[in-house]
């Protein structure tokens, strides 16, 4: 069976925080957090809490598994410090991390400079992917 979703580009999903600035009008994140109430109404959405759980995991290597973040939330720049502290951590461990976002410039470049070290880390050959 094909994946579908982000399970098409990696098989872990991580977030750091609850809630997006960015507030999308049909964000579907938001949806699931007011049905399973996390959040009290769609007006809380926007103010974005770090996941002291998520920020507080030990990382572990996800060994030929890549892990996307985030995908409930975006990367702003008043957050990117404890951002890109967590990504850090789990790349230290050996993991590949597909980072995706509505960049903000100051963010991508804040982000290239940090993670540079490890932008050859790969967990999958190139010929794993099927290309449409």
């Amino acid at each position: 069976m094909a994946k579908t979703g982000t399970e098409e580009w990696a098989e872990i999903n991580k977030n750091l925080y609850l809630g997006c600035e960015n507030d999308c009008k049909y964000c579907y994140a938001r949806s699931n957090a007011l049905r399973f109430k996390r959040i009290k109404d769609k007006n809380h959405w926007q103010f974005m809490q770090l996941s002291m759980k998520a920020f507080q995991e030990k990382p572990k290597l996800y060994k030929g598994k890549r892990i996307m973040f985030p995908t409930t939330h975006d990367i702003f720049p008043t957050k990117i410090l404890q951002t890109v502290d967590y990504l850090k951590r789990w790349l230290e461990v050996g993991n590949e991390i597909l980072i995706v976002s509505k960049p903000h410039p100051e963010c991508i470049t804040k982000l290239c400079n940090e993670l540079q070290q490890y932008k050859d880390q790969d967990c999958l050959p190139l010929h794993h992917w099927k290309h449409g």
